[in-house]
This record gives C-alpha cells, structure tokens and sequence, in this order.
C-alpha cells in the first residue's frame, strides 16, 4: 500500500545525494616549459615545413594524454581517447550518413506496385527477336556438326540483315 511512494522517495533521496556529473572539474591541462617542449617535439624535426604543423598538434595532444597515465594497463583507453587516426570521427560520420539514408529512404521509397510503367523506345521489344529466336531454335533440330554450323551462319546473317534495317 504505501510500497510505491516509499520507493519514490527514496529515489529522489539517492538524486539528491548523488554527486553530479557534470559538476566533475575536468583534469587540468598540462602546461609544458620550453625545454619539455623541444623534447617533446623532436620527432617533428626531420617532417617536411606543410607536415609540421600536423605533427606538432600529434605530439603535444599525445604528451598532453600521457602526462599522469604511465600506467601499461590503461596505455590503449588513453589512444582511443586520443583518436589519432580520427577512428571516432570516422565512426560518427559513418553513423550520421547512416541515420540520413535510412531517413532519405523512409521518406522516398516506393514498392513495385507504385511504379508507373513506361512505355518508350528502351521498354519495348523489337519485332525481329521473336523471329531471331525462332530461327535459332529451328536451327537446333538440324542435324548436328556442318550442316548446323552452316544454318547457325546463315541465321547471324540474316539476324544482323534484320537489324540493320529500321523497325517499323
């Protein structure tokens, strides 16, 4: 009987108790001197002036990751955070082109009845196949070797004679 408010308020109890967390002061960032720096950056010298600049963003956001968390164990959770070959990005942009097909589809798909047939010079059929095809098949009852060889030749002459010409 008194079950569910009682229930009810012993969640907002643990809500208000519960720390937030979003009030979680993010880890400050570390800021390096000069000589860290130039240590830091020395895998940039040899790059190329347009590549620079690349890698010297690359170094510093991985110093900046593992500064505080030379810990082996959690080695491979700090370069998934740090995203280097921009997998994450890639991941997300996968999904956002995923969800706007899926909506794009939703939106303009058809099923075959709603179709309107098309009736034009692609769609229909020449008047010679029939006989192209009847003429092979008679072709198939000749006995077999020269003598079919010779009605299979004279049936692509007389086929490519009726295509040559305009139908109609």
């Amino acid at each position: 009987m008194f079950r569910t408010p009682a229930l009810v308020a012993l969640f907002c109890m643990s809500l208000l108790t519960a720390e937030n967390a979003w009030a979680i002061a993010p880890l400050p960032v570390k800021e390096f001197t000069e000589r860290e720096k130039e240590r830091i950056l020395l895998p940039c010298k040899r790059a190329t002036p347009d590549r620079r600049i690349r890698c010297e963003v690359r170094e510093l956001k991985r110093a900046e990751a593992e500064w505080g968390k030379s810990n082996p164990v959690d080695a491979y959770a700090v370069y998934d955070w740090m995203d280097l070959g921009g997998q994450h990005l890639r991941d997300r942009l996968q999904q956002e082109r995923a969800d706007a097909f899926t909506e794009h589809w939703d939106r303009t798909r058809k099923v075959y009845s709603q179709f309107e047939p098309t009736d034009d010079i692609n769609t229909q059929r020449l008047p010679y196949v029939n006989a192209i095809r009847e003429s092979r098949l008679d072709c198939m009852y000749v006995q077999h070797g020269r003598a079919r060889a010779k009605c299979f030749d004279i049936q692509i002459d007389t086929a490519q004679k009726m295509m040559r010409t305009p139908p109609r």
